[in-house]
């Protein structure tokens, strides 16, 4: 839940070795993007980052989308011809070549808008955004930077480059940032959140509890904050604690996908399959192609000696408990 430049909703994933429950961290936030690490429990190291993506089953086909954002395109073109020197209207074009794929026009466009006025933060951190996609961190960290004199006291700047600055692994730098961000602003749960969710990251389950923890009694309606809590404390192998936050945050959202993988998870590892079978069944008709909650669906029926069920819904051989993944 780390504020980003994106406003394409992806997740970061980590993955717990098999001796850990599997679960999901959620950020909350619908700007983050995709960035995978390998935690090792006992060691609480992190491995190097995988780049990953999720499916969302109710998306519109990709041809769709695609002639969603030529048709976007023409329009914004047409509203910044009429209205040459409007740094958003340059900038709404630059986020439609974003959307049709043309990234370097869209580079093209953001500094266009930034040569009428260097401090409009949406291409500021659109332009930052685009050198993220071309997994050129530095670059896009240097955007912030050139603007960090005249943004200091900014929380976008402050969350922005944060997250930049852990998706570079360089977690004591980003908690810098979050931490002048929370000076700002001390009642922003999000921002709270997003150093729990580094102190996980570092290792340091025991803090990142009390951050999600004050985090939560300020956003007691955000589910993903429960969500994260669950996972904390799945870190620290207490699992009857983890369930606990797990259902929280399924009360609140009962429609969140990693709400549903981490409580299904939590289920599974006490073997309680009809629960896991119960709280699956009306999502997976609705999103039948969903691959790792079939699976985890899969799983709960094998257990329960139901093989033809078992068969039915099975994406993948399960060849002992199948993978998951943690979601930050």
């Amino acid at each position: 839940m780390i504020t980003n430049i994106s406003d394409i909703k992806t997740h970061d994933e980590l993955i717990l070795e098999n001796s850990t429950l599997c679960t999901q961290l959620e950020s909350g936030n619908p700007f983050l993007p995709n960035q995978e690490f390998v935690l090792q429990h006992k060691a609480n190291s992190i491995s190097d980052s995988v780049h990953t993506c999720e499916i969302v089953s109710d998306r519109p086909s990709i041809d769709a989308i695609h002639k969603f954002f030529e048709e976007s395109l023409e329009l914004s073109i047409s509203r910044s011809n009429r209205t040459p020197h409007n740094p958003a209207l340059i900038n709404e074009v630059g986020l439609d070549y974003l959307g049709v794929g043309e990234i370097d026009n869209a580079i093209e466009k953001f500094k266009e808008a930034l040569s009428i006025d260097k401090g409009y933060f949406p291409a500021i951190a659109n332009l930052a955004k685009c050198f993220t996609l071309k997994g050129d961190l530095d670059n896009a960290i240097g955007i912030y930077e050139s603007v960090k004199k005249d943004m200091k006291e900014d929380i976008r700047f402050l969350t922005n480059i944060a997250l930049l600055l852990f998706r570079k692994r360089d977690f004591d730098e980003s908690l810098r940032y979050l931490e002048q961000a929370h000076k700002i602003d001390k009642n922003n749960h999000h921002i709270l959140n997003n150093i729990g969710l580094v102190y996980l990251a570092k290792g340091d389950a025991g803090s990142a509890i009390s951050s999600i923890r004050k985090a939560s009694q300020k956003g007691n309606k955000d589910h993903s904050v429960f969500n994260n809590l669950g996972v904390c404390y799945i870190a620290i192998n207490n699992k009857k604690k983890a369930l606990h936050y797990f259902k929280i945050a399924h009360s609140l959202n009962s429609s969140a996908r990693s709400v549903l993988v981490n409580l299904s998870n939590a289920y599974q590892s006490i073997n309680e399959h009809e629960l896991v079978v119960n709280l699956l069944d009306d999502y997976i008709r609705t999103h039948p192609e969903d691959t790792e909650l079939n699976n985890i669906l899969a799983w709960s029926y094998f257990q329960m000696g139901l093989y033809r069920k078992c068969l039915k819904r099975q994406w993948t051989p399960l060849i002992g408990q199948p993978e998951h993944r943690v979601k930050l």
